[in-house]
């Protein structure tokens, strides 16, 4: 399972086809009667709860399962609801046992069947049984060796559970599998070193369990896999050279262990590698230029580990890397203006770039117009912002940085395709940056603790079509509120501590009709509070404390959504109203 998307999809999709099947054989002969037997005894091995209310006794199985033309059953699917069925306590002997009985049962699909017990050992007689997929059906114990019976094996899926103990040898013995997925279990120990036996697995995932230990190098030798998945266990020491040799590999997930030492140069001969997540690990080192042989590498997730050095020039080698994390890192130096080449995603039409919290400084270059995501916060990048981020970018997080320079840095496209930006808790000095006016696609911008101190707020700026958001607080602008009429799409403006001066002019609250936070609090404004603020009938929060604002407060009542009112610190005339 490789994400809980993916799975629901594949427990509807198995739904459907066994929907269809058992529709195709309504016709033909009447369920078996020994067959019909073991359901009943199956259904009485749990409280009811409306799952099994088509399995009436006496009525023909065929109808609610699939059989084929002799009326034998050859798939069973059941999805129960979230809260699902549990064990009757009166249910004699182990509880789903009697489903071994089904001598021609090809598929067998069970969700939320709750069996709080062991895998039932009788299941070994299903001789044919090509799927076993099982989720939230909670077994405990180990896997009986007799998994090792079920010679027709084809895909054994089992998914959230108790399930202990390692990972036994006999699985081994199918030789016909291809998917080995025991996910979100306790497993523990080692994996057998036989696993290279099974010449036809196509997937192994065992995330979310208890291995421990190093992770195996006879993996290497299992090469028929595209899909290793080992994420989120207690896996520790380095990770094998061997995996290299799985030519066929398209998806490595190492992610959410304890694996140490460099990443092996080798992973660079897997030469159908798509995706790489080695997160949250201790990885030292830095990334091998044998990754970038990876023609088909999309994604190269690394974060939260330690790798320390720059970013390698060569990164811009990669040829399909649409997707690199790198945060939570030790990495320092500039970026390199080689990022510029990685080439963008077919699907995106842009690369996402994750190096948030490392120690990386020096200027941005103005190479990054195929960057659509960029998360650059927590670093030491000085300089100016670049304007080719606003080619293709999307969301722009360069916020807790040493950025210096309010400077133009090239040039701004005609078409401006950011979003999301987050300039907050830099050294930008000066006015507000006359080509923020111009990003017309800007939903969200926050440049607050900053040092702007002149020019004041341009309407231009709060007019923006698009505008939701527009954080500007702890500044010291030492300005007056833009006095003409403009209409702004803003809900969110916070202005607190920007050293306003002035009144609060006529023609401002009008022009935010949407508006439904507002914070100018800890400024200098003064003289009486425009009545019509009463017209932004939206606001839940308004916060304009410690001001000098005079007078009467004006009739309120018509802000039926206000949450939260804070005039103190002012000079109103009493009573001044407050919502805590």
């Amino acid at each position: 399972m490789r994400s809980g998307r993916e799975a629901w999809a594949w427990v509807w999709t198995l739904t459907a086809v066994a929907m269809l099947l058992g529709s195709a054989t309504a016709q033909q002969a009447a369920c078996n009667a020994a067959d019909a037997a073991a359901l009943q005894d199956f259904k009485a091995d749990f409280l009811e709860n409306g799952v099994f209310a088509a399995w009436q006794a006496g009525a023909d199985c065929c109808s609610f399962v699939t059989c084929n033309a002799a009326g034998r059953v050859t798939a069973i699917v059941i999805v129960a609801d979230r809260i699902g069925v549990f064990p009757n306590p009166n249910s004699a002997g182990r509880v789903g046992a009697s489903l071994g009985r089904l001598e021609a049962l090809q598929s067998l699909t069970l969700i939320g069947v709750r069996f709080f017990g062991p895998i039932p050992r009788a299941w070994k007689a299903l001789s044919s049984l090509s799927t076993l997929y099982v989720s939230l059906g909670n077994f405990t114990g180990a896997i009986p060796a007799e998994i090792g019976q079920l010679k027709s094996l084809n895909e054994l899926l089992l998914y959230v559970g108790q399930l202990e103990g390692p990972l036994p040898a006999a699985v081994c013995q199918l030789a016909l599998l291809q998917r080995l997925e025991i996910e979100s279990q306790q497993l523990s120990g080692e994996l057998p070193s036989c696993l290279p036996k099974l010449t036809r697995l196509r997937t192994l995932s065992l995330a979310n369990n208890r291995l421990a230990g190093s992770i195996p190098s006879a993996l290497g030798s299992v090469g028929s896999l595209e899909y290793l998945g080992l994420n989120n266990n207690l896996y520790s020491q380095s990770i094998p050279a061997t995996l290299g040799r799985l030519s066929k590999l398209q998806t490595l997930r190492l992610n959410d262990n304890r694996l140490s030492g460099f990443i092996p140069p080798a992973l660079g001969d897997a030469a159908s590698l798509m995706e790489i997540n080695l997160d949250d690990n201790q990885i030292t080192g830095s990334i091998p230029y044998s990754l970038t042989m990876l023609r088909n590498l999309a994604s190269l997730s690394c974060n939260h580990n330690r790798l320390s050095g720059p970013i390698p020039r060569h990164i811009g080698d990669f040829q399909s890397l649409t997707f690199l994390g790198l945060s939570y890192n030790r990495l320092s130096g500039s970026l390199p203006a080689e990022i510029g080449d990685l080439q963008v995603s077919a699907t995106t039409g842009t690369v996402g770039l994750y190096i948030d919290h490392n120690s990386l400084s020096g200027p941005l270059p103005n190479t990054l117009s195929n960057v659509g995501t960029l998360s650059a916060s927590y670093n030491r990048f000085t300089g100016g912002f670049p304007l080719s981020l606003c080619v293709s970018g999307y969301n722009v997080d360069l916020s807790h940085n040493l950025l210096d320079s309010g400077a133009q840095v090239g040039t701004l496209p005609r078409n401006p395709s950011l979003q999301i930006l987050d300039l907050s808790f830099n050294l930008l000095p000066g006015a507000i940056p006359s080509w923020l006016s111009s990003v017309t696609s800007l939903t969200y911008l926050d440049i607050s603790n900053n040092r702007f101190n002149a020019g004041g707020i341009p309407a231009q700026l709060l007019a923006l079509k698009n505008l939701d958001t527009f954080k500007a607080a702890d500044n010291r602008l030492r300005a007056r509120l833009p006095t003409g009429s403009f209409q702004s799409s803003i809900t969110f403006l916070d202005l607190h501590n920007v050293q306003l001066v002035g009144s609060v002019p006529a023609k401002f609250f009008p022009s935010f009709p949407n508006l439904m936070y507002l914070d100018m609090s800890r400024n200098g404004l003064e003289g009486p509070l425009p009545s019509n603020i009463n017209q932004l009938i939206r606001l839940f929060h308004v916060d304009l404390s410690s001001n000098k604002l005079v007078g009467k407060v004006p009739d309120l009542s018509a802000l039926t959504q206000l949450t939260y009112l804070n005039l103190s610190g002012n000079a109103f005339q009493a009573p001044v109203p407050s919502i805590p």
